[in-house]
Parts: structure tokens; C-alpha cells; sequence
């Protein structure tokens, strides 16, 4: 049963971490938004990686049943070139019951490159900026 349940929340997962293939940074009005889908969000979190390029975190979805799963994805945007380089899990936060555990994303960010984990999706990528 457990194995079921796992494989259900990773399919569900797998949909609302890469349900949208494309997103796009703008600015109106000095703020910074994030087209993902039909939606427009503004960043829970910007982090300056280097001159180029910055990491964008926003709210892409929750999932779940029994525990409801808010998943933030890193929107990784080369300023120079105006161009998405990357949207990938950033972390996961659970709803109403601070206690659950699960496994974060691992982001190990270094000026020319940004390497990926996530073990909830079987992810390891890395982009060379």
C-alpha cells in the first residue's frame, strides 16, 4: 500500500513540477513577474547568482490528499539573453501539519553553474551558465 500511495504522490508531483514547460520574466512597473501558464506571479524569492543570471522561486501548485504539498519551482533567467535557462523544483512545503517530512530539492549554486537533485522525482540535471 505505501509503495502505491509513494508512486501516486510522485505522479502527482511529476505534474505539478513540470506541468508548464515554459515560463517568462517581465517587469512592469519596477516589479519583477513571472509568466507560468495563465498565470501571472511574482517571486516569494529572488537569489543573485551572478551578473547574468537569477534564480526566480514561485508558487507553481499545491498537490496532495491526505496532506496537501505547495510546490515552488526555481525559474532560472539569464538577464543578458532575456531567456528562461531552466524551471526545475525548488522546494516543497506541507500544509497544516508542519511535523511531515519530505525530501527538499538540493541546489548547489556556483557562479558558472547550477547543479539539481531531487530524489522525490528521480531529477539530477545541471546547467553550466
Amino acid at each position: 500500500m505505501k509503495t502505491l500511495v509513494f508512486t501516486a504522490f510522485i505522479f502527482a508531483m511529476s505534474s505539478v513540477c513540470f506541468a508548464q514547460d515554459s515560463a517568462e520574466v517581465m517587469k512592469r512597473n519596477g516589479e519583477i513577474l513571472v509568466q507560468y501558464g495563465d498565470q501571472l506571479l511574482s517571486p516569494t524569492e529572488v537569489i543573485p547568482v551572478n551578473t547574468s543570471v537569477d534564480i526566480y522561486v514561485v508558487r507553481s501548485g499545491d498537490v496532495g490528499t491526505s496532506v496537501i504539498i505547495t510546490v515552488y519551482r526555481g525559474i532560472i533567467w539569464d538577464k543578458k539573453n532575456s531567456k528562461v535557462l531552466g524551471m526545475f523544483p525548488y522546494k516543497y512545503a506541507a500544509k497544516g501539519d508542519p511535523g511531515y517530512r519530505i525530501d527538499q530539492p538540493e541546489w548547489n549554486i556556483e557562479n558558472k553553474r547550477i547543479q539539481i537533485k531531487d530524489i522525490n522525482l528521480e531529477l539530477v540535471t545541471t546547467i553550466d551558465l
